[in-house]
């Protein structure tokens, strides 16, 4: 018996690739999400498989390019159309084999259908019928289902744009400060934890505004504002609202940064970059601590050592401050005791397990009573190095690990009580540089980390 010609394998094929096809380009265009962790991630994956060996070609050239990339990736939707048309036609004939119906069977390359293109192409369209379309469509879009229900974070799992980073959790843990990138400018929001609503505290309209903090009874917060027309970075005063906004000195000449409240809200420690010395042009320019009362009459040098390396990130009394020396491939970490400057600073010494030779450091926090430091640090993972949470405790050099396989993660930044953390998770759209990260909240207790969608980020 004859296999009806209204709906063949050849026709339902080639229609099914060109939905996915086209079905994994809108989800990756209309979500801001990558590639293979996104929306698009299961149809991504059904169509790296089903096209071997010309996706991984076509995957070559988007992870190495981004000039061809888009070229190679509508050859591969090419391509795989085409593909899939010949394996339809491989299916057709092997189950007219199985039927027995070996006289009828067309062979994969019809001759009749060799002689031109254009001969091929009106073979081929008349029997895309509307059968073709309800079996392709309806599978394709079964698949869509699938993969959006997957992806989709309950009600806050909206994909928007928006960088996201420099994060400070208030002292109530209701409330996250953190500086969003735009085309103008990295301004100043404020997000609700519970809903993941933001607000914006500044009316800036070009500069950076960066390094938060929230004061202890969490009515005030300070940040640095940094005008790149001059170069010159300054503290300022708000109050969680975003009212009261004011410079923390008259003077806009200044080059300050990393501002932190003392435990008694009235002063502010900050470092200063100094004038007059000699920076290493191979590092950062050198800078002291210093400290001043909320009206800013004066600013007071808490240290003369020109410390030269990132930093300061001050415990929650203010008695210690932790910061790094060294580039991303070879960091040093130094905690230095406000109350016994007069003594040698050495680098904290510990080997990270599973890390790479050179260690990578990123992020350090003091705890609240600064005993101990939690950090990111480089692991070896499967592909890539994994960014982990560390703990060490500094007076018997004891280290342990909060998370495991974070990929690249930045931005970890501790909650004033020492009881939770906040960092970003990154990932990327053709897995070449990561560029699309999203906020996890770390209990530090029970290592339980769990993602928190922000509104309008990404």
């Amino acid at each position: 018996m004859r296999m009806g010609r209204s709906v063949q394998a050849k026709y339902i094929a080639p229609a099914a690739h060109a939905f996915l096809f086209l079905a994994t380009l809108a989800l990756y265009a209309g979500f801001d999400q990558s590639m293979s962790n996104g929306p698009a991630g299961l149809l991504f994956f059904i169509l790296m498989i089903a096209d071997l060996p010309f996706s991984l070609f076509a995957f070559g050239v988007m992870f190495t390019s981004t000039t061809y990339g888009w070229i190679a990736f509508a050859l591969w939707g090419v391509v795989g159309t085409l593909w899939w048309y010949l394996l339809g036609r491989a299916i057709d004939a092997l189950i007219r084999r199985i039927k027995g119906d070996f006289a009828d069977a067309e062979p994969l390359i019809d001759p009749s259908e060799s002689h031109a293109t254009v001969t091929s192409t009106r073979r081929i369209l008349p029997r895309l019928n509307y059968k073709t379309w309800l079996v392709s469509g309806g599978v394709v879009i079964t698949l869509i289902v699938v993969t959006l229900a997957t992806s989709w974070n309950g009600s806050k799992g909206k994909f928007q744009k928006g960088a996201i980073g420099n994060f400070a959790i208030s002292p109530d843990g209701r409330s996250l400060l953190l500086s969003r990138t735009t085309n103008e400018g990295t301004f100043l929001y404020k997000a609700t934890l519970d809903t993941g609503a933001v607000l914006r505290l500044t009316q800036a309209k070009s500069g950076m505004e960066f390094s938060p903090s929230f004061s202890p009874d969490g009515k005030q917060i300070t940040f640095v504002y940094l005008q790149l027309a001059d170069g010159h970075s300054r503290i300022f005063i708000a109050n969680t609202d975003g009212s009261n906004l004011h410079p923390l000195f008259s003077t806009d000449l200044t080059n300050d940064s990393a501002p932190h409240f003392t435990s008694d809200g009235k002063h502010i420690q900050f470092a200063r970059v100094g004038e007059g010395i000699s920076p290493d042009p191979h590092g950062p320019r050198p800078w002291d601590v210093y400290i001043a009362s909320l009206d800013g009459a004066s600013a007071i040098p808490l240290t003369t050592q020109h410390y030269s390396g990132r930093g300061p990130l001050f415990s929650g009394d203010g008695r210690y401050f932790v910061y790094g020396v060294g580039d991303l491939f070879r960091e040093s970490l130094y905690v230095v005791s406000l109350d016994a400057l007069e003594k040698s600073v050495e680098p904290l010494r510990f080997r990270i397990p599973n890390g790479p030779d050179s260690p990578i450091y990123s992020s350090p926090n003091l705890a609240p009573d600064g005993r101990s430091i939690i950090f990111l640090a480089a692991t070896q993972g499967t592909t890539a190095f994994d960014y982990d949470v560390f703990r060490l405790d500094l007076a018997t050099n004891t280290l342990s690990k909060l998370t495991a396989n974070n990929g690249y993660a930045t931005d970890l930044v501790i909650s004033p009580d020492g009881k939770s953390a906040v960092f970003l998770r990154w990932t990327s759209r053709w897995g070449s540089l990561p560029n699309l990260s999203k906020v996890y909240l770390l209990n530090l207790n029970t290592k339980a980390v769990t993602p928190f969608p922000i509104t309008g980020t990404r």
